[in-house]
């Protein structure tokens, strides 16, 4: 098929046989060394010194740029080599391809063309590209530099394509939007054509690419838009943008700045920050280039040669990339090595060394925690404390290598007997506590009775096998009430094993707790703001435990109403509570609610602004300690972490990746997400 006169195709192999008959220009040789140089991977600072000393104008301004304030030495930079190894070889070789690239600079045959202006206006550009592309896609700042670098190349191109007429046009006064709009209506072919076909040509990367080509067609940005998207519109804002001969902005394109605002999210603040700041690298970078043009150009030889660099720069890049993805992958297999021994080493710390099952301080905290999920599912809870009948005369009959054998065996029937029910630890001596949750009342019942005959079966292994063992019980059941704390529930239930020994041993003594209501506290939804502000006003008058008159930071008293927002079942759901803020510093907060908290779990407190008139305020962290003060509140101590205006803790939580990285953390330590020692006890 044959090309049209204004075809793509037709474009294409007009700028094929201009580069076919480019002569090869005479190369400045200092900036052939360095660029060389480059090329070696073993090169070293000596050696690009010692090329750099040939050369006085260009060792001159290395001087001057290494001894600008950018690096902030505190004695003047005199010699060559301090200045390469200060100012490092990769800024060396963008030295060396600008003194390239200005060599190669012509007149085009005479064409009316300020070809200064035009380069000095394409490195502001490509500086602008770069510093609006670090607000919009992060990770392509370095891809937008080039793209603005080379967007308005297609000029040059299509100069010798067209000839006088086309550079009469662009040596007139017209915005880069009304001179893309001229070229459309009077030649074939326009300036982001002229760059698409020729980054073809030279199978520049997509991302690179289609944003050169699309440098004048406004991209209506949404979420779903791709990373070539976003950088096409930085191209367009930036390409758009009429700039003055003294590198200022001249006058204003008519609805660029909303665009940059609608689509961009650059409001006017922005992007005044990212002019100065493209002006401030302009700056640092137009010294280092020659300040007179060359008399002979060759235009083609010039973007060829850019063009290997960029794709030697492309290269390194993708290089430093899989480096740097084979760091982080390295780097999370430490992470994930790291929790794992971190989980096994809290499992170890955790379980009774004989018994392998819970011991005292891991019983409180998980019985805690299982009363603080059936709390907020409403469903029932037991507690067994078990006591070995007659142990210490099996001990001194037997002897303690016996004992042992049978608390082993003890263990080892408690979990055969609550399998997938609860979880058990040794709270002491000949002691077992039992935590069963989820039951009604009767199947704990039928629970408890099941075990007292399965240890009364039970033989130990060993020296007597025929030793008959049986255990006394005491059990409490009932839906956790907001005073109930591990401490209460096994002094209730060791209560009643007592009495099961008095009343002849090996037998269970059971009770059903009362409800909440009964025992003097008020549900969660009877307690007012009155009942908090009273109780908060008592705690803020009496005397501070002796820990926290110790604080570096004392709190302040302040009474507010808030919301609670923590993570319920299994961290799956965000759920809000009432509550009331009684003291505050600059490190913590003391807060008053109706849910009981873990140590360590995330919290986030919102201060309510129709409270006490106070603006709207989010604070979060994780929970320092939590206790139990009266009629169903509890006092909570909270380590801040983040603080704003904007709630911080994510409201759908079925995504650890959508919360911040402490509040994973957290999650991962305080909801069992790493594994959780109840189920594997």
């Amino acid at each position: 098929m044959r090309a049209t006169a204004n075809s793509p195709e037709a474009l294409r192999d007009q700028l094929r046989s201009v580069f076919s008959r480019a002569k090869v220009p005479t190369n400045p040789a200092i900036a052939m060394e360095i660029l060389r140089l480059a090329d070696d991977p073993n090169s070293t600072a000596e050696q690009f010194a010692q090329a750099i000393r040939a050369d006085a104008a260009l060792a001159a301004r290395l001087l001057e740029m290494a001894n600008t304030a950018m690096f902030a030495q505190r004695e003047p930079v005199t010699t060559i080599k301090r200045a390469v190894t200060l100012l490092g070889l990769r800024r060396i070789r963008m030295v060396a391809l600008g003194f390239q690239l200005v060599s190669h600079l012509d007149r085009l045959g005479g064409s009316p063309f300020d070809l200064k202006t035009f380069w000095q206006h394409s490195v502001l550009r490509a500086c602008l590209a770069r510093e609006a592309t670090a607000t919009v896609v992060p990770t392509h700042a370095e891809e937008a530099f080039v793209i603005g670098l080379l967007q308005d190349c297609g000029t040059l191109l299509l100069v010798q394509v067209l000839g006088n007429e086309y550079a009469e046009v662009h040596a007139s006064s017209l915005t880069p939007t009304a001179f893309y709009h001229e070229e459309k209506k009077r030649f074939p072919y326009d300036h982001a054509e002229a760059i698409h076909a020729l980054a073809q040509e030279w199978n520049m990367p997509d991302v690179i690419a289609e944003p050169l080509g699309r440098h004048h067609q406004p991209t209506a940005l949404t979420e779903e838009s791709s990373e070539i998207d976003r950088l096409a519109a930085v191209s367009y804002f930036v390409g758009s943008l009429p700039l003055a001969g003294d590198l200022t902005l001249a006058g204003k394109e008519p609805g660029l700045r909303k665009y940059a605002a609608d689509q961009l999210g650059l409001d006017e603040v922005t992007v005044q920050g990212c002019l100065q700041r493209a002006g401030d690298a302009y700056g640092q970078i137009a010294p280092l280039l020659a300040d007179q043009l060359p008399k002979d150009l060759d235009v083609t030889e010039l973007l060829d040669e850019a063009n290997r660099h960029l794709s030697r720069e492309a290269t390194e890049a993708a290089a430093r990339v899989e480096e740097v993805e084979a760091e982080r992958d390295l780097i999370r297999d430490q992470q994930y090595q790291l929790k794992s021994a971190l989980g096994q080493y809290r499992e170890r710390a955790a379980r009774d060394p004989l018994t392998r099952l819970l011991n005292r301080g891991a019983l409180v905290d998980a019985t805690l925690a299982c009363a603080r999920d059936c709390f907020d599912n409403g469903a029932g809870m037991a507690v067994l404390f078990l006591d070995i009948d007659d142990f210490k005369f099996i001990n001194d009959k037997y002897g303690h290598h016996v004992g042992d054998e049978i608390l082993r065996m003890l263990a080892d029937t408690v979990l055969e007997a609550i399998v997938n029910a609860g979880f058990a630890g040794r709270y002491g001596g000949e002691e077992f506590v039992v935590v069963l949750p989820g039951l009604e009342e009767s199947d704990a019942r039928r629970k408890a009775e099941q075990l007292i005959e399965k240890v009364r079966d039970a033989r130990p292994s060993g020296d007597c096998p025929s030793l008959s063992i049986t255990v006394s019980i005491g059990a409490v059941w009932g839906q956790p009430g907001a005073e109930t704390t591990p401490e209460e529930l096994f002094s209730a239930a060791d209560e009643l094993m007592y009495q099961a020994k008095l009343r002849g041993k090996d037998r269970l003594c059971f009770k059903e707790l009362p409800p909440p209501a009964d025992r003097g506290a008020s549900s969660p939804d009877e307690i007012t703001t009155q009942d908090f502000r009273r109780i908060a006003i008592e705690l803020n008058k009496s005397k501070p435990k002796r820990f926290a008159s110790m604080r570096k930071r004392e709190r302040q008293g302040l009474l507010a109403s808030c919301d609670v927002r923590c993570f319920v079942s299994g961290a799956a759901t965000v759920r809000t509570y009432a509550g009331f803020v009684r003291n505050i510093s600059t490190g913590g907060l003391g807060v008053l609610t109706t849910r009981p908290m873990l140590r360590g779990e995330p919290i986030e407190v919102e201060i309510d602004e129709k409270s006490e008139q106070r603006p709207l305020l989010f604070l979060a962290g994780l929970v320092a300690f939590c206790r139990h003060v009266k009629d169903g509140i509890y006092e909570v101590g909270v380590q801040l972490l983040a603080q704003g205006k904007e709630p911080i803790i994510a409201r759908d939580a079925t995504s650890l990746k959508e919360q911040q990285e402490w509040v994973q953390e957290a999650l991962y330590a305080s909801h069992g997400t790493g594994g959780d020692l109840r189920e594997s006890a």
